[in-house]
């Protein structure tokens, strides 16, 4: 049933029945948002939407003129009737979706001994099936752990986890120098301006690498960067638990379009260090523990926010604040263009899959 076909059902329903049991329709139908009936027919999508604002325009008009501009609204794909009991189910249902990843990290922090931490977790489950926490946080809370599920994990410590290795990755040499932001060391190549980039240049691609702790493999990057073989830079943790956190302790920034000489590049180099086989990554996997990522512009961020605010607007509001983060804690100003990596991406359509 289309949007249109549910208004004018809407309607019927609100007519009075006379004592000969029939509907009696009253002269002169108007359409108004007053009419609980119609409230009901109104698909969640319209809701806190630019839609709804022009539904109150049409408050007052005669019926048929409403239903004929109704159907110009049309999109079959999302022709679905709903009513505030559907409504609820679904917030329950993201509810409900945000108190299982907190069951999750309860779990695996319980297998880990971590007993103090698992009961925060625990706790905070509970308070979210209670409805301890308003709509702004669950959105907030569920992209986050939609993110967290994409990209960390709990590595155990192994003979090839490096202690130290935030100490060789925090310390430039003569082919990279090292900024830190973000608790990430950023390892830049110094002759970029040489090889025809620079900062200013977006990055075209990404590398995700699942690798161990290893100086060899630090160095054999720097070489590779440094030395001009190819155009881009790459991040690690700044500390060296951050390795043991996340599926990707290495993401290679590509200042060029990835060819199959760069990869094959980076396979051979990674090869000896790839920590799991697994595929855990996000993105084209074209050989163990490695992943190739388009880079998202912020076009693309954009776009998506647009696909989550026609769902909700609240909710777009919500990660628009979290993207504005990101620029805050690179140092950008909260006006510029919006910046995500592609695991953030990838959560972003989780998230609106969810909606």
């Amino acid at each position: 049933m289309n949007f249109s076909n549910a208004i004018s059902n809407a309607i019927i329903k609100s007519y009075p029945i006379g004592l000969d049991n029939n509907i009696k329709q009253p002269p002169n139908v108007v359409f108004s948002l007053s009419n609980p009936y119609i409230l009901e027919a109104i698909p969640d999508k319209y809701i806190n939407q630019k839609k709804f604002d022009e539904l109150f325009k049409l408050e007052g008009r005669k019926l048929d003129e409403v239903l004929k501009i109704l159907e110009s609204w049309e999109d079959k794909s999302d022709a679905v009737v709903s009513n505030p009991i559907q409504s609820n189910n679904f917030k329950t249902n993201l509810y409900e979706k945000l108190a299982q990843y907190y069951d999750k990290n309860a779990s695996s922090r319980i297998k880990a001994g971590a007993i103090s931490s698992a009961k925060i977790f625990s706790d905070l489950a509970q308070a979210v099936r209670n409805r301890q926490i308003n709509e702004d946080d669950l959105y907030s809370k569920l992209y986050t752990e939609l993110y967290n599920n994409i990209r960390l994990f709990d590595y155990p410590i192994t003979k090839d986890w490096n202690p130290f290795i935030s100490e060789v990755t925090g310390k430039g040499n003569q082919y990279m120098m090292v900024q830190e932001s973000d608790r990430w060391h950023y390892r830049i190549p110094k002759r970029r301006h040489d090889f025809g980039w620079s900062r200013d240049n977006k990055a075209v691609d990404r590398i995700s690498v699942n690798a161990n702790t290893d100086k060899e493999l630090i160095a054999k990057l720097d070489e590779y960067f440094g030395s001009g073989k190819a155009k881009g830079y790459y991040k690690t943790p700044s500390d060296s638990a951050g390795w043991l956190e996340r599926h990707d302790p290495i993401t290679i920034y590509l200042i060029e379009k990835a060819n199959s000489k760069i990869l094959r590049d980076i396979e051979n180099i990674t090869k000896p260090y790839i920590r799991s086989k697994q595929d855990v990554l996000v993105g084209k996997k074209f050989a163990s523990g490695l992943a190739l990522e388009k880079s998202p512009s912020s076009a693309d961020i954009e776009k998506l926010l647009t696909r989550i605010s026609d769902k909700n607007s609240l909710a777009a509001q919500v990660i628009r604040k979290e993207l504005i983060g990101n620029l805050i804690r690179k140092g950008l100003p909260k006006d510029s263009p919006l910046i995500a990596s592609a695991g953030e991406i990838t959560a972003l359509e989780q998230f609106l899959k969810l909606l």
